[in-house]
């Protein structure tokens, strides 16, 4: 059993944060990485165009649509 520790790039004005996962989803990640299109890509999750670093807003894009299929509510501001 292991875990994953990764740490999220500083954006702006925030400082770089650590992400640790269980051995769960550690080996989910391993079983990804053997598995994706873009294997000498250094993004985890790549653009479908090129494997580069996918944007902001695609990434919000994309879990808009899996909350909505999930029927999970969004924020409520």
């Amino acid at each position: 059993r292991f875990r994953i520790a990764s740490r999220i790039p500083k954006e702006k004005t925030s400082p770089p944060r650590l992400i640790m996962a269980g051995h769960r989803a550690a080996v989910a990640v391993m079983n990804w990485l053997n598995v994706r299109q873009y294997q000498d890509s250094p993004w985890l999750f790549c653009a479908l165009d090129d494997g580069g670093q996918l944007s902001n807003s695609s990434v919000n894009s994309l879990f808009r649509v899996i909350r909505r299929r999930a029927n999970i509510p969004g924020w409520v501001h």
